[in-house]
């Protein structure tokens, strides 16, 4: 992880206050907002959505970078994707519409003959596949 990332952790594990953290992940989150639109923000997709999850488990909604983790999902690199959907596990639920987007890439990743894509999707699945999803991933 860069600098950047380790200053905000440092930062805020020595807050003094839960205002003092509000302030601090606030603004990570106009920044994360900023960067992603940037021209070389997927170089550090995989750091920004580690941010974002950082945020969101603080307690501060990034809905506007939740597609970037499912885009995550779908790529070749295995810790990208790993990381793809480690952070839809945890901005999405059942319910969610972009659900739909990684339908497809479930479905390929549970029949590809390496192991770790198929224990990725496995576990992304057990936390995002809901009655109403289940058939269209069965459908292989």
């Amino acid at each position: 992880m860069s600098r950047e990332f380790n200053d905000l952790v440092r930062a805020i594990g020595d807050c003094k206050s839960k205002q003092e953290e509000d302030s601090i992940i606030k603004r990570e989150v106009v920044t994360l907002r900023t960067r992603l639109n940037e021209r070389d923000a997927q170089g550090k997709m995989r750091e920004f959505c580690m941010r974002m999850m950082y945020c969101e488990m603080l307690g501060h909604p990034v809905e506007f970078g939740y597609i970037h983790a499912v885009n995550m999902s779908q790529r070749t690199v295995l810790h990208e994707k790993k990381t793809g959907y480690l952070a839809s596990s945890l901005f999405l639920d059942a319910d969610s519409e972009l659900l739909i987007l990684l339908v497809n890439t479930l479905q390929r990743d549970l029949r590809s003959a390496n192991p770790w894509e198929v224990c990725a999707a496995l576990s992304a699945a057990t936390k995002l596949i809901g009655a109403d999803t289940v058939p269209a991933v069965i459908k292989m």
